[in-house]
């Protein structure tokens, strides 16, 4: 899943940009999914 969302965010913050609203969730549910995994350092940055 990290692989998935990781993709999602570098395609959605190419295509609309790093504030639009769909990016800034995408970027909200990889956190949520390293947070998960346990990978809180990645889930902060």
């Amino acid at each position: 899943a990290i692989t998935l969302y990781e993709q999602t965010l570098t395609d959605l913050t190419r295509i609309l940009g790093p504030h639009h609203p769909s990016t800034l969730t995408s970027r909200n549910n990889l956190a949520v999914t390293y947070l998960d995994a346990g990978r809180l350092d990645e889930a902060i940055t």
